[in-house]
């Protein structure tokens, strides 16, 4: 089996909750694939599953059985993009893992209208949401670009793209973790990381994979990075 394909099934066998992963782990290690991509898939498949179990037992704790049902699928269906997406993205299939990105964000567009609509806005609602924003438009994004031009074997122009791409992630959970605990007015502190993922997913669209797109890539996810957490005024469409 290919690398490629060993990663795909790797990463969906980590995503599943309730598997034998230490042993998992462990046979991983005696296979030929790449540490950093090893370690990249063991991160991204498991983290989010964290996450999620902590907030969603929260709320079945206090009862909220229906809202924690609905909201749940309601982020489930971004989360699922955003997934969906890295694994294109490690299938080399670029133009749908931009499409999948670039269709979270129109699902998330009116995610937060449905809720409220409902009325079942919660706090469980809103850190869901941003744990799939995180995935869709944070990490699927930065990996997108990191494959699509070879990051990993730029030498030192990959060292400096990774470590932009990285500051890019942390700035979007900075940015959707200041959201999280502030009184949203119709007017955005910051570029929303919805709209700097969906750039970056354009970007990759229109841009083919050469020594210029990469340096452009770099600097766009410095620019991003920055404006998400800078103090740009934005208001709500």
């Amino acid at each position: 089996m290919d690398s490629k394909k060993f990663s795909t099934i790797l990463f969906i066998i980590f995503l599943v909750p309730g598997l034998p992963k230490d042993f998992l782990i462990y046979v991983a290690g005696l296979t030929p694939i790449n540490p950093l991509r090893f370690f990249g898939i063991l991160l991204v498949s498991r983290f989010p599953w964290l996450l999620a179990s902590v907030s969603i037992g929260s709320n079945l704790h206090y009862g909220n059985y229906m809202s924690t049902i609905i909201i749940s699928l309601i982020a489930l269906v971004s989360f699922i993009l955003g997934i969906l997406s890295i694994l294109e993205a490690f299938e080399q299939n670029y133009f749908l893992a931009a499409i999948f990105i670039i269709t979270a964000a129109l699902i998330d567009r009116y995610d937060g209208r449905i809720a409220r609509f409902l009325d079942i806005s919660s706090d469980l609602g809103k850190e869901l949401d941003s744990l799939a924003d995180l995935v869709s438009f944070g990490v699927a994004p930065a990996l997108l670009v990191f494959i699509k031009y070879n990051f990993l074997n730029l030498g030192y122009i990959g060292i400096v793209g990774g470590c932009f791409l990285l500051s890019y992630i942390m700035s979007g959970s900075y940015r959707l973790a200041k959201y999280n605990v502030s009184q949203f007015d119709g007017i955005f502190t910051g570029v929303p990381i919805t709209v700097a993922g969906s750039i970056i997913a354009l970007f990759s669209l229109t841009t083919p994979s050469n020594s210029i797109s990469i340096l452009l890539s770099i600097v766009l996810f410095a620019l991003l990075a920055y404006l998400m957490v800078s103090k740009f005024k934005l208001k709500k469409i």
